[in-house]
This record gives C-alpha cells, sequence and structure tokens, in this order.
C-alpha cells in the first residue's frame, strides 16, 4: 500500500507558461502560468478544447520543447 502522508509529487508543473508567434508575428500564448501537481497513485486527465495548451504541456514534460522562463 502508499503511504501518501509524506510523499512527493510523481509531477510537479509551477507557473509554466510557453507561447509562440504566429506567421504575422502575433504572439500566441499555449500557457500561462500553468500549475498541476499529481500525487502518487493520483489518475489525472488533460481535458480542453482545440487549442487549450494539452499537448503543448506534454511535450514540454517530455523535454520536446523549453518550458519559458
Amino acid at each position: 500500500m502508499i503511504d501518501r502522508r509524506d510523499s512527493s509529487p510523481v509531477l510537479a508543473a509551477r507557473g509554466v507558461s510557453k507561447s509562440f508567434r504566429r506567421e504575422t508575428g502575433e504572439p500566441v500564448h499555449a500557457l500561462e502560468n500553468f500549475d498541476l501537481e499529481i500525487a502518487p497513485g493520483m489518475l489525472a486527465a488533460l481535458v480542453g478544447p482545440d487549442g487549450a495548451g494539452k499537448t503543448t504541456f506534454l511535450r514540454l514534460v517530455a523535454g520536446l520543447m523549453q518550458v519559458e522562463s
């Protein structure tokens, strides 16, 4: 059995931001100050409309993109 009282999060994202520029130069904010914490044994799902930043977040977590500081 997992003791969740003293366990650290499996995934912790705090203040994550990522933006892109369209060909027109207009900025698009895919993620802005996004926070997420997943504890051991917790089931989580990313749900949202097209363009909400779900895939961008997963690419950041996988190390396929750089987080903006």
